[in-house]
């Protein structure tokens, strides 16, 4: 809850003009995710913001919830990596997936003029989706998240899981929007990591799972 009134909160700072994201915001974000991991991501995009409410619509509607193939997930989850190589290149065609940063842009500014159809229609297409997929964009897409993802490998601060005390129920991994196998690690390192925190909250284990200083620099994974 706590979350989505910080979410909310930013959105209408952002609608007001009082907070814009420049260049130097940028440059906060990505010191920031480098010490405590990508919080933007987690708590002030608002487009992942989008998809959360979606997610909670889908849910609540009883829409079909799907979870990809771990092993297929492990593969396309590079995609948003590749997207930003292309851009960082200046690939143009690439420019076309940047339309859901664009409409967010749009709205947030009351601009529509330079919103094309094209960027509503894959925007929408990606809203429908999330319906019954955990945060599409994000996982899959998001060039700006690779950013903050990549940097965030190197954390000091992150999510720590108590190997002696977790009972292996793995609800952690099923909260996870990301599809983030935390049960398997001691501490949370994977560029996926959007700092969410609903691991936290869903573990019945009191103290199993916590957001604090990674003393070990070596994430090894837990057979």
């Amino acid at each position: 809850m706590k979350r989505k009134i910080v979410q909310i909160i930013f959105i209408v700072l952002s609608v007001l003009g009082l907070i814009t994201v420049n260049y130097t915001m940028f440059i906060v974000f990505l010191i920031s995710s480098l010490i405590l991991g990508p919080f933007f991501c987690g708590w002030l995009c608002p487009l992942g913001f989008a998809q959360d409410i979606l997610s909670k619509i889908g849910k609540f509607l009883h829409l079909p919830r799907i979870r990809v193939n771990k092993n297929v997930e492990r593969v396309i989850k590079f995609s948003r990596y590749i997207l930003f190589i292309f851009i960082l290149f200046g690939f143009s065609f690439a420019i076309l997936l940047d339309s859901p940063y664009r409409v967010f842009a749009g709205v947030l500014s009351w601009n529509f003029k330079f919103i094309s159809i094209s960027s509503w229609v894959i925007f929408g297409i990606l809203m429908i989706i999330g319906l019954f997929i955990e945060r599409p964009f994000c996982r899959y897409l998001c060039f700006e998240g690779a950013r903050y993802g990549a940097v965030s490998t190197l954390r000091i601060f992150s999510i720590n899981r108590e190997v002696k005390t977790c009972i292996n129920c793995k609800k952690c991994d099923k909260e996870c929007p990301m599809q983030v196998n935390i049960s398997t690690v001691k501490h949370v390192r994977d560029p996926s990591c959007i700092n969410c925190l609903e691991c936290i909250n869903s573990c019945p284990v009191e103290g199993c799972l916590t957001y604090n200083f990674v003393l070990n620099k070596i994430n090894k994974e837990i057979k």
